[in-house]
């Protein structure tokens, strides 16, 4: 939609009527454009529709001097992000019995997500996986040396146990008893590669005790995260809840 500086110039009754046609347009589209409008006064609103991208609009409010940056509006995922503001919740799924794996959209135009692990159930003793896809979720790559993880697990009854490695996934709990829960959250960045770092615990199908571990996690490609997939390493999920969270 065209912007407009709300200035009706004089002329005859049609290009007046068609002046004042394209300034109620501009209006009506909070002077929707890539550049910033030609004429702004205070409390004006401006959608940029190209900042940071064409999917991902600014909206800005002028103040007599500077344009205030008041959000975002994801129109690829449909999500209104606002500036400056704590954890907002961008999605929430809860899993159905049977589930073989979950993937999350990862909007962009946030500094920092968290993703919270509720409940997950298990239908086989085994671990919680983690997939990262950059191409819009079309493909998880599954490579031996596509993930690299860390971890510290501590066990009131066993003590500690650390250990790292390069995998097609990457470690998200302890291994878990079946028909065991799993709980915890990872925070992550998206800009230059997925990198987490996050705590859960479950009980152990082992020592029958609940454990608590650390994970640092890596997509080993600088490429942006677009997707997380969310999966057991045998069987399925028997129930819980995946809620991603972003701040700016």
């Amino acid at each position: 939609m065209p912007q407009h500086d709300l200035d009706i110039d004089n002329d005859d009754g049609a290009a007046v009527r068609a002046d004042i046609n394209a300034a109620l347009q501009a209006l009506g589209s909070s002077m929707k454009g890539p550049s910033d409008p030609p004429a702004p006064i205070a409390g004006m609103v401006w959608v940029d529709d190209d900042a940071p991208s064409s999917t991902v609009w600014t909206i800005r409010m002028y103040d007599g001097t500077d344009w205030i940056t008041l959000g975002t509006l994801d129109t690829t995922n449909n999500i209104y992000i606002p500036a400056n503001i704590g954890w907002q919740v961008l999605s929430s799924t809860t899993l159905p019995n049977p589930t073989a794996a979950a993937d999350i959209a990862i909007p962009a135009g946030f500094g920092r997500y968290r993703l919270e692990i509720d409940n997950l159930g298990l239908s086989a003793s085994t671990q919680v996986y983690g997939r990262v896809s950059t191409d819009g979720g079309a493909t998880f790559p599954t490579g031996s040396g596509d993930y690299s993880s860390a971890y510290v697990i501590n066990n009131g009854a066993s003590g500690i146990n650390s250990g790292a490695n390069n995998a097609a996934h990457m470690l998200l709990s302890t291994v878990a008893a079946a028909s065991a829960v799993v709980t915890g959250q990872f925070e992550f960045t998206a800009t230059g590669g997925f990198r987490a770092l996050g705590n859960s615990f479950a009980l152990n199908a082992a020592s029958s005790a609940y454990e608590v571990g650390t994970f640092s996690v890596v997509r080993n490609s600088v490429s942006t995260p677009t997707h997380l997939r969310i999966l057991p390493g045998t069987g399925t999920f028997t129930g819980g809840r995946l809620v991603l969270l972003g701040r700016t």
